[in-house]
């Protein structure tokens, strides 16, 4: 027996496109629902993971730690990277993924 929930409303033109979306896909709207937001909370869990790692790691470590790790074997074929800004052997980029200026 399927477990009862709690009603949801919702404005009448995203009902109307979720209940497109669900037909395509073959499912009832509720089971749409629940996918979709099964998977924005596993989104905004996973987010709040990384922040958090992000939060405790130890930038100038790890740098220091890559520049010494594998300095003496260069990029096997393929492992090659063109064009991102670098310091050294490091290619340089901010917590928030976006590359930085040296």
């Amino acid at each position: 027996m399927a477990e009862k929930g709690e009603p949801i409303r919702l404005q009448r033109s995203l009902l109307r496109e979720v209940q497109k979306l669900a037909e395509e896909e073959g499912r009832s709207v509720t089971e749409f629902v629940n996918v979709a937001v099964a998977e924005r909370v596993g989104a905004l869990r996973t987010a709040r993971f990384f922040a958090d790692r992000a939060a405790r790691a130890d930038v100038p470590a790890a740098i220091e730690l890559l520049r010494h790790l594998g300095a003496d074997n260069p990029p096997l074929p393929g492992d090659e990277i063109d064009g991102p800004e670098t310091e050294g052997d490091l290619v340089l980029a901010s917590r928030s993924g976006h590359r930085r200026n040296g």
